[in-house]
């Protein structure tokens, strides 16, 4: 799906690509260049230290959108910035949101790297967003935790940042609008389903099973918006 091509330092970056001349090579960086293979588009990502690091679960996420064009989208909880990255290449008007104002920085950095306009800002879930989008994108913190890391962390039962996100998430989806959402199977999804069930249809659309978990990526919509969606939960 997604390949490694390139790993370098920062400083490097600046002096052979001029990318960012303005940006100080002091600040702590991992830098990957990743290649997004069947569409032919190429993401640079810088990764500043203390933001998540795009890996299976992002490149999973990745693959069920790889389609949407031109709408106007949010990604919440954008981290580095790989998915509204992604979006903007395919033409979608992106809004890019973190609660970690690392993060924020990150995504800035990144799509000016990559040559797209993004409005990134930060927000707690949708504590600073307005308005709707006919797209809504969330690799949530799902690991069952009670950290620190705002990056891993979903809760004593890995569905903490979730369930937040979804009871507001509703009121910022447009008409058949549609929410991709990744779960783990470290979380109790049951209960997400089983509290949701009335407000949204689930939709698994793709899975990985790893070493101690399968991720998941479902389509959410819901049953008032949704042309021809009968109120049942396909999990």
């Amino acid at each position: 799906m997604f390949s490694l091509l390139h790993q370098s330092t920062l400083s490097n970056l600046l002096q052979n690509e001029n990318l960012l001349p303005s940006y100080p090579s002091s600040l702590p960086y991992r830098f990957y260049l990743y290649g997004y293979e069947y569409l032919s588009v190429v993401v640079r990502l810088i990764v500043f230290d203390g933001v998540y690091n795009p890996s299976d679960d992002s490149y999973l996420l990745l693959e069920a959108v790889k389609d949407k064009k031109k709408l106007k989208a949010l990604d919440m909880g954008c981290g580095a910035g790989i998915i509204a990255i992604n979006l903007a290449k395919q033409g979608c008007k992106v809004t890019a949101v973190d609660v970690n104002e690392k993060a924020i920085e990150n995504t800035k950095v990144n799509a000016e790297i990559n040559g797209v306009d993004i409005e990134v800002f930060k927000s707690d879930l949708f504590s600073n967003v307005k308005g709707r989008f006919e797209l809504i994108t969330f690799n949530p913190p799902y690991l069952p935790t009670e950290g620190e890391d705002v990056a891993w962390d979903g809760g004593r039962e890995g569905i903490e940042v979730i369930r937040k996100f979804l009871k507001d998430a509703h009121k910022h989806l447009e008409e058949n609008g549609e929410i991709y959402v990744v779960m783990s199977s470290l979380g109790n999804t049951k209960k997400i389903f089983d509290e949701f069930r009335k407000i949204y249809r689930f939709d698994k659309v793709l899975s990985k099973r790893f070493f101690f978990e399968e991720i998941s990526v479902y389509r959410l919509t819901t049953f008032k918006n949704a042309k021809g969606n009968k109120q049942r939960n396909e999990v």
